[in-house]
C-alpha cells in the first residue's frame, strides 16, 4: 500500500505479520503502539505489539524507513487456520503525520491456507 505519506509492505509467517514501512515525507511520522489493534477473523480488536520496537512510541524520520513486525496470536498454528480460509483480518494502525493523525486500516483476505 502507498499514499503520499508512507509506503508499506506486510509479510506474514510464523504466527506475525512483518512489515517494512517507509516515511514519504519531510517530517518524522509516530507510531503510538497502545493505540495500534489487530482484527481477527470474527471481527474482534485486539492489542498488538510491534515485536523489534521496545517503546510504546515509534518514530520514523523523513524517508527513513523501519522494518519490524507485529506480534501476538495473529495467525494461529497449522491445525487452527484452515477455518480462516476466505475470512479476513486487519492490522489497524493509527500514524501522526504532519501533526495530524492518519488512521490506516489494513484489510487482508485469507485466499488460501498453506500447512
Amino acid at each position: 500500500m502507498e499514499d503520499a505519506n508512507i509506503s508499506i509492505t506486510f509479510s506474514p509467517a510464523n504466527g506475525v505479520i512483518g512489515f517494512t514501512l517507509r516515511n514519504k515525507t519531510e517530517g518524522p511520522i509516530r507510531i503510538d503502539w497502545n493505540q495500534a489493534s489487530y482484527i481477527d477473523s470474527e471481527g474482534i480488536s485486539h492489542s498488538v505489539k510491534a515485536a523489534a520496537s521496545s517503546k510504546p512510541l515509534t518514530v520514523i524520520p523523513p524517508t527513513a524507513k523501519i522494518v519490524d513486525s507485529i506480534a501476538g496470536h495473529i495467525l494461529p498454528h497449522a491445525p487452527l487456520r484452515a477455518p480462516m480460509q476466505g475470512k479476513s483480518i486487519g492490522i489497524y494502525l493509527p500514524m501522526e503525520v504532519n501533526g495530524s493523525i492518519r488512521n490506516y486500516l489494513f484489510t487482508f483476505r485469507i485466499a488460501d491456507v498453506v500447512y
